[in-house]
């Protein structure tokens, strides 16, 4: 004998309601699981006015990929070396407190935004 006018979870047996085929917690684990990189972009919200394109690069030395502000550069095939950022402005790339072997199977493109939101936020310190 059913207590609610509810159905369960097939995932997690929490109560929902009738017609749905998930839970709330769990629609949101399977949007998560399936999103793509231009979902997590489109759901991490605007961006400042200075976008640049999100660019990839790879040759045999250095990777190298742009986010929003920052262009970031770092060597796959040495885990421990420092992964270097360069801002808007002109000039030479720069150190981040950051290694390779942190983004280990990581795409450029989100190392990139991880330095890019590092960058944010020491500007924001100054």
């Amino acid at each position: 004998m059913r207590l609610d006018d509810l159905d369960n979870c097939p995932l997690c047996g929490e109560d929902m309601r009738r017609g749905e085929h998930l839970c709330r917690n769990c629609r949101i684990q399977e949007k998560i699981d399936n999103m793509t990189e231009a979902d997590y972009r489109m759901a991490a919200g605007p961006e400042l006015p200075c976008n640049y394109p999100v660019v990839a690069q790879s040759d045999s030395e250095f990777s190298r990929a742009t986010y929003s502000l920052v262009d970031i550069q770092w060597q796959p095939d040495e885990p421990y070396s420092t992964i270097m950022y360069r801002g808007p402005e002109p000039g030479e790339y720069k150190e981040t407190p950051f290694k390779t072997i942190q983004f280990v199977g990581w795409d450029g493109t989100l190392v990139a935004k991880h330095v890019n939101d590092w960058f944010i936020s020491q500007a924001t310190k100054e």
